[in-house]
């Protein structure tokens, strides 16, 4: 399957039978909603979104992005995982490291 393009970013497949990843979308700036609509799409056909080069940002950052996809809520086994490493973080940020 080749790349497929929409105005600033491009999909391209994972190479895994499902999923692909997006790039030139910067999670830090507020989405707008034709592009919404365009990753929601694709999450429904592809199954799985995979966003590069996308992993410092702020619980804000992350919330906002989120939210553009619909409710949130906090993890539904709270305790799984550990102690949050940011003191005072949201409840709905759920940290997943695979450091020691």
């Amino acid at each position: 399957m080749a790349e497929s393009f929409n105005n600033d970013f491009c999909l391209v497949p994972t190479g895994q039978g499902t999923g692909m990843r997006v790039r030139g979308i910067s999670l830090r700036d507020a989405l707008s909603d034709n592009l919404v609509t365009t990753l929601k799409s694709e999450r429904a056909v592809q199954g799985v979104l995979i966003f590069s080069g996308n992993n410092d940002l702020t619980e804000a950052e992350q919330l906002r992005f989120t939210r553009a996809f619909g409710q949130t809520c906090g993890h539904p086994l709270p305790g799984i995982g550990g102690k949050n490493p940011v003191q005072d973080s949201n409840q709905q940020v759920f940290y997943l490291t695979n450091a020691l």
